[in-house]
Order: C-alpha cells, then sequence, then structure tokens
C-alpha cells in the first residue's frame, strides 16, 4: 500500500532555495601625503588618524602594510579627515593627497616610489590625474572666477554704439510720439524722412523751373511773341541767359525784358 503524502511533506518540497547573495570584497582605501615643495620629504601613508585632522605617516613600503590606515568606501570618515586636513593647513597647496585602494597600491608601486624621489615621468603623471585629491577650496575659486568671467562680459563698442543712438534721436527730435524717444522707431522714421527729402529735392529743381517758365511767358504775352518763339530768337541771336536770370528780368526790369525780345524777334 502506497504512503499518502503529508502536507508538511509537499510544503517542504514545493519550498524554493533563495539565491545566495554574492560575494563583495570590501575595498578599503589608503591616504596618501606628498610635500610638492620638498620631494626630498618623501611620499607618506598616513597611518594614524583621530578626529581632529592630527595623522601620522609611514613610507609606503611592504614591512609597513601592516600599520597602513585603511577606511571603508562607504564610510565619511576619510571625508572629515580631509576636510580637516585642509582647514588646519595654512598653505594646502604645498601639499598633495593621494586617495587609492589597498590593490591599486600594490599595482603602483613603482609610480609611488618615483614620486617619493621626485621625478615626473608619464607614469607619474598619469598616476597623479587618476588618484591625486584636488581641494574643494580651489575649485570654488575657480568656479567663481568663471562665473565672473559669464556675468562681468566686455562691452566693446558701447561707446561708438551710444554716439550713433544719439545721432539717430538727435535727427528725430520733434517727430510725434515714440518716433523721437525709442531707437528703433526714430531709426525707421529717420530713414523714411531721409528719402523724402532725397525725392523733395528732385521735386523742389521742377518747381522753380516750372515757375521761371511761367513768368517769363506772362512776360513775353505784353511783347507781343510766345515763350516757344522768345527762346528760339534768342538761341539764333546767341544771347545766353538761363530761365533764372530770365524770369528775375520779367520781374524786376521790364524794360530790359522789352529789348531782349526785340532781338529775339529780329534773330527769327
Amino acid at each position: 500500500m502506497a504512503q499518502e503524502n503529508s502536507p508538511d511533506k509537499e510544503k517542504r518540497q514545493g519550498r524554493t532555495k533563495k539565491p545566495e547573495k554574492p560575494y563583495v570584497e570590501q575595498i578599503d582605501e589608503l591616504l596618501l601625503v606628498h610635500n610638492k615643495n620638498d620631494p626630498k620629504d618623501g611620499l607618506g601613508v598616513v597611518c594614524k588618524a583621530d578626529e581632529k585632522g592630527n595623522y601620522q605617516t609611514v613610507a609606503p613600503e611592504e614591512k609597513n602594510e601592516n600599520s597602513f590606515l585603511k577606511f571603508d568606501k562607504n564610510s565619511s570618515i576619510l571625508e572629515n579627515f580631509i576636510k580637516n586636513f585642509w582647514s588646519q593647513l595654512k598653505e594646502p597647496t604645498h601639499f598633495r593627497l593621494i586617495r587609492m585602494t589597498f590593490n591599486d597600491y600594490k599595482q603602483n608601486k613603482q609610480a609611488l616610489k618615483d614620486l617619493a624621489e621626485g621625478k615626473k615621468t608619464d607614469a607619474v603623471k598619469e598616476f597623479l590625474k587618476r588618484y591625486e585629491i584636488v581641494p574643494k577650496v580651489n575649485n570654488q575659486k575657480n568656479s567663481q572666477t568663471k562665473e565672473e568671467e559669464t556675468t562681468m562680459a566686455r562691452v566693446k563698442g558701447a561707446m561708438m554704439t551710444r554716439k550713433r543712438r544719439k545721432k539717430i534721436l538727435k535727427r528725430a527730435k520733434g517727430y510725434w510720439g515714440s518716433k523721437s524717444t525709442h531707437y528703433r522707431v526714430a531709426n525707421q522714421a529717420v530713414m523714411k524722412s531721409l528719402k523724402y527729402a532725397y525725392i523733395g529735392r528732385k521735386h523742389k529743381k521742377r518747381g522753380f523751373r516750372r515757375l521761371w517758365i511761367t513768368r517769363i511767358s506772362a512776360a513775353c504775352k505784353t511783347c507781343d511773341i510766345n515763350y516757344s518763339r522768345f527762346m528760339n530768337g534768342l538761341k539764333k541771336a546767341g544771347i545766353d541767359l538761363n530761365r533764372k536770370m530770365l524770369a528775375d528780368l520779367a520781374v524786376n526790369d521790364q524794360a530790359a525784358f522789352a529789348a531782349l525780345a526785340e532781338k529775339a524777334k529780329a534773330a527769327l
């Protein structure tokens, strides 16, 4: 007789095992101090540090690896120590802080050795570019200078621009409304008025010529000759007078104009 499956056994069989979390290696970081002004002073790894920022260093050698002060990457103790370190130093730019993991320290021993000896090789430059800590004070100063450069831009053509605008507004003086106060509207009005002035100078010449011909024609009627015969007779007689002078004689000196009319009749 087959044994019946108990409900407890079914529950045990239906349970699934929880997946095991992958093992994550704890990454420890080291803090190295280097005096840039005195390379002979060497490179030191922080071995002791308190809350006030006081520290002690040892040479980055294999025999001193057990005394290295290792910081947890996720803790804020290292950040507090760096802030206190920069605040206590009078001239923090003379020192260089280097932050790296213990594994990176083992891989870059040669670069550390060259840096401690004061050598400026490509490997040292690449090493500093990757692991050096830049103080936040300098970053804030750089950001402030960049903001000042963007906000306080130099205006190069302000004087000539103001001079040009004052010239236009001076020409627009007396115009109605905003045409005499706002530069853009005033500029359009001035350009349009200059166009009308150019056309008006041409019309003025036409108008005066028409007036002179009218006066000469009226004076010719008193001398029994029309305007076209009078002008043709003067041309044949060799008398070269323009219409402005003839009109002036017709108004102010009628006797001289009558003498010119007689000579014109004789030349026809």
